[in-house]
C-alpha cells in the first residue's frame, strides 16, 4: 500500500457509528448495531475507517464547495490533520498550489 512508503504515522479516522441519542427510541439504537454500520461496503460509499498519512494523495468523491474548488475528482496533498478537518494542497485544476480545508 502507497501509505507504508511515506514517513509518519498513519492517522485513522472512522465515520460515526450510532444514531444521535435522544432523536431516537431504544429499538431505532438497537436495529442498526455499530458492526453491521461499520461492515458496509457499498460502491460510491466511502468504507467506515480511512488511514492517512501526512504528504499522501487524496481525491474528493463529492463536491463541497466548487467556488473553493473543492469539486468530484479533484486532488490533494495531505498537510495537516487535525482531528475532524484535513487541511491539503490542491494539486489538479485551477485552485493548483492552494491550501483549502476539508471536513
Amino acid at each position: 500500500m502507497m501509505l507504508s512508503m511515506l514517513p509518519g504515522e498513519i492517522n485513522q479516522f472512522c465515520s460515526a457509528d450510532t444514531l444521535c441519542p435522544g432523536e431516537t427510541s431504544d429499538h431505532e439504537q438497537n436495529m442498526n448495531p455499530p458492526e453491521l454500520l461499520n461492515s458496509i461496503k457499498v460502491s460510491g460509499i466511502t468504507h467506515h475507517c480511512l488511514e492517512l498519512k501526512k504528504g499522501a494523495p487524496v481525491m474528493l468523491m463529492r463536491n463541497l464547495n466548487q467556488s473553493l474548488g473543492l469539486c468530484n475528482g479533484t486532488r490533494f496533498i495531505v498537510s495537516k490533520m487535525g482531528e475532524k478537518v484535513l487541511e491539503a494542497r490542491v494539486i489538479t485544476g485551477s485552485h493548483m498550489g492552494e491550501e483549502v480545508l476539508i471536513p
